[in-house]
């Protein structure tokens, strides 16, 4: 078996993302999307699910929405506005598409997980080489992610 990797293309669009519970639908038209949400809510209904409402939000990126999008009850969904975001798996999403939001939560979350180890790095009955290892296995590979976002962000603006 090899890595098959597939790519989505206007012939072949991508609608939905789905990770355990949670889904994106996506769809370049209000009218496409409601048709799509409509019937993701149709096809749960058999088996005694329904969407948290509360969680359900429009994101339109880049542009106004287009319309109204509506549940099955023609109830309408909740769009997100200019000065919102929404969290999906851990990255914020806004309308303008900025990394900078995302940016700022990882870091203020990577604080306070080291902060959380504080106990470990200040106890001195621990030998140096197994704090580092420590910082390594779970600190380290989620730093150079921020690190990269970071130097990227910082060339971005230079570059601008």
């Amino acid at each position: 078996m090899g890595n098959a990797v597939h790519t989505h293309s206007a012939a072949d669009p991508l609608f939905d993302l789905e990770y355990a519970d949670d889904t994106v639908l996506v769809s370049r038209s209000s009218h496409s999307i409601t048709k799509l949400l409509q019937c993701l809510q149709k096809e749960a209904e058999p088996y005694g699910m329904a969407l948290n409402r509360a969680k359900t939000k429009l994101l339109v990126v880049n542009g106004p929405p287009a319309g109204v999008v509506t549940f099955t009850d023609n109830t309408p969904v909740h769009v997100v506005g200019n000065n919102e975001s929404l969290e999906y798996l851990g990255t914020v999403l806004n309308r303008k598409g900025s990394p900078q939001i995302t940016l700022t939560t990882r870091l203020a979350r990577a604080k306070q997980e080291f902060n959380k180890l504080a106990q470990l790095w200040s106890h001195a009955n621990i030998k140096t080489a197994l704090k580092v290892r420590v910082f390594k296995q779970f600190l380290l590979p989620d730093g150079f992610i921020w690190l990269n976002a970071r130097l990227a962000d910082r060339r971005i603006k230079e570059s601008s």
